[in-house]
């Protein structure tokens, strides 16, 4: 049997998710470049086109996954350093994620940056 010839999984197809998910990451990674550097005249282009990427990011991810579970399961099973790897990357997700509830998102980007509303550090606008 050729082994370069693809089983089918009806819609769900390697061919397309791979690269969908590869793509996703490149724009996903370059939108999130461009914001962490605050390139200003491209702020408002770039972070809806950030969100809307990172979303079918996520659904390209799970698709992956899904297509490639067995192998998934059979990798975690013969590497104990897989886990090790998924659990520093869930420990560090969780840790920004609880220093983001924190925080509040407040900050350049959240309440209070440009275009948001003032926090309690800084005054409102003088009525006029």
């Amino acid at each position: 049997m050729n082994e370069n010839v693809e089983k089918s999984t009806g819609w769900l197809r390697k061919s397309w998710i791979s690269p969908l998910l590869t793509g996703c990451f490149v724009a996903t990674a370059g939108t999130g470049v461009v914001m962490l550097f605050h390139v200003g005249e491209l702020m408002p282009l770039v972070k809806p086109v950030h969100e809307v990427i990172s979303i079918l990011f996520l659904v390209a991810g799970l698709l992956h996954v899904l297509v490639n579970w067995r192998l998934l399961l059979r990798y975690f099973q013969e590497r104990r350093e897989a886990w090790v790897a998924l659990g520093i990357t869930c420990a560090l997700a969780a840790a920004l994620a609880a220093l983001g509830a924190l925080h509040g998102g407040h900050g350049p980007h959240g309440p209070g940056g440009p275009g948001g509303p003032p926090t309690q550090h800084q005054a409102a606008p003088a009525a006029e």
